[in-house]
């Protein structure tokens, strides 16, 4: 059952946290996970409209980070160049203390698509993003 609207529960990303591999990332300005679903398009006889087989699902996002070090790229670009793939964890966690509870998630066989090498603009502070894809994920807390 939905929760009454009240605009003093709504939650707000400021309380977002990520954590890879059990470090926290306090740099992190945002993070965005989704899981979409994987279908084959089936024609049935006797319907018009096209059904749907679920085959699976995939995951993909994108982290923020204020870019204060070269953490992403000491923990991937080492690995790239001895033809290695490291897999990583990510939990995420939302919990503004004035909602009505608290999301958390884990995401496991993450992969990172890409690290940027060096990127400047003068007088420009700048944000590093990591867009990523993961094999599984755990709902570890919901706000029911």
């Amino acid at each position: 059952m939905p929760k009454e609207m009240v605009a003093q529960k709504t939650i707000n990303g400021t309380y977002g946290e990520i954590w890879i591999n059990g470090q926290k990332f306090g740099n992190c300005k945002s993070f965005q996970a989704k899981v979409t679903g994987e279908y084959q398009e089936m024609d049935v006889a006797g319907k018009s409209g096209k059904s749907q087989k679920w085959l699976g699902f995939s995951i993909a996002g994108t982290i923020t980070l204020a870019k204060l070090d070269s953490s992403i790229t000491s923990m991937l670009l080492p690995f790239w160049k001895l033809h290695q793939n490291p897999t990583f964890t990510i939990v995420g966690k939302l919990a503004d203390p004035s909602a009505y509870g608290a999301e958390r998630i884990s995401l496991t066989g993450v992969t990172i698509d890409e690290a940027t090498l060096l990127d400047f603009e003068q007088k420009t502070v700048k944000d590093e993003e990591v867009p990523f894809k993961a094999e599984d994920y755990d709902l570890l807390d919901l706000i029911v």
